[in-house]
């Protein structure tokens, strides 16, 4: 058993020094967004146009359970954006009746027979901060904040996701409104960005960008996502009237009040 252990570790040393530049830093993967031209249709099966156009990641590298390996099946993803915002197409080739797609709580499925894909970004570069937006194949929705490696799924954003089933396997689609992330006000966008499948039967997680188990920032290991332009973050402010009544009728005596107010929340 050491020995297949040691040799995992040293293929995943090699792809890592495969991975270092001239500058002797850890390269990465670069995906351009392909902005919108027409509309796309929130129906899991990216047959629109922009779709077609849109570069692809591919090559996805196992995290588990063999740290460097590449992983057992291909995934294909693409983002695309308009002046709304940023839409994430995946698809992950498979064995249809293999895919597992239990139902599972929403932000929970790392207990339950289901197969997942997901992405983060980290829309400042800081490494120590992103958004995580993820679906299953049964089409529950997990999103949350990640800080360096830690996760926590207590936060929920308003977004939308759809999953299919096809003779290749399932595909997923996802619509993330700018008003679920923050990102800087320049003119072009420079985001760091992975991409993670779960193959629930095999037990195996893989990345996109390489992500070693051996350095504890997942954060630190992310690909680059460009071609984002021109988009601004809508104005985000709610308004939450209340109004609340009392009566009251004791020995004979009435008493009435009427209370009303605003609370007003903008970010």
């Amino acid at each position: 058993y050491a020995v297949p252990l040691f040799s995992r570790y040293i293929l995943l040393f090699l792809a890592l020094i495969m991975q270092v530049d001239a500058y002797g830093q850890l390269s990465v993967k670069t995906l351009k967004a392909e902005r919108l031209n027409g509309q796309i249709i929130l129906d899991g099966k990216l047959d629109e146009p922009s779709w077609n156009l849109a570069e692809k990641a591919t090559g996805f590298i196992q995290y588990s359970p063999n740290p460097g390996d590449a992983s057992r099946q291909n995934t294909q993803v693409s983002i695309a954006y308009d002046n709304d915002a940023i839409y994430v197409g995946a698809i992950m080739y498979d064995v249809t009746d293999s895919v597992l797609k239990q139902l599972s709580p929403r932000d929970d499925y790392s207990d339950y027979s289901t197969d997942a894909f997901g992405v983060f970004f980290d829309t400042y570069n800081d490494y120590q901060n992103a958004t995580e937006f993820a679906v299953t194949a049964a089409g529950v929705q997990i999103d949350g904040i990640i800080k360096f490696s830690n996760r926590n799924y207590a936060w929920n954003a308003a977004w939308i996701s759809k999953v299919s089933r096809n003779d290749k396997g399932w595909c997923a689609e996802l619509k993330i409104p700018y008003s679920a992330i923050r990102f800087s006000k320049k003119a072009e966008q420079l985001w760091n960005v992975n991409f993670y499948r779960v193959i629930r039967r095999h037990r195996e997680l893989s990345y996109w960008n390489l992500v070693s188990p051996t350095i504890a920032n997942n954060l630190s290991q992310t690909g680059r996502l460009t071609g984002i332009h021109d988009i601004k973050a809508p104005l985000r402010l709610a308004l939450l009237p209340y109004v609340s009544a009392y009566a009251e009728n004791y020995n004979g005596a009435n008493a009435q009040t009427l209370n009303g107010g605003l609370d007003i929340k903008y970010g």
